[in-house]
């Protein structure tokens, strides 16, 4: 399957199922944008492939979520 063009969001894409998420649709050509709490969690996913971009949010603290 290509995303080659595409773009997609992971909330939560610093660990766990969210960054592997995160990598597997950066592998088939999405530009993918990671949001997650820990802006260096997201900067190691960041480092691992090429198309990915973060964010630092808590979709727990509304005005963490403005924007």
């Amino acid at each position: 399957m290509s995303l080659s063009g595409q773009n997609a969001l992971v909330v939560g894409g610093g660990t766990g199922m969210g960054e592997a998420i995160a990598l597997g649709l950066a592998a088939e050509g999405a530009t993918v944008a990671v949001a997650g709490r820990r802006q260096e969690k997201l900067d190691i996913v960041a480092a691992q492939t090429e198309g990915i971009l973060t964010h630092t949010v808590d979709v727990g603290d509304r005005p963490s979520v403005q924007a």
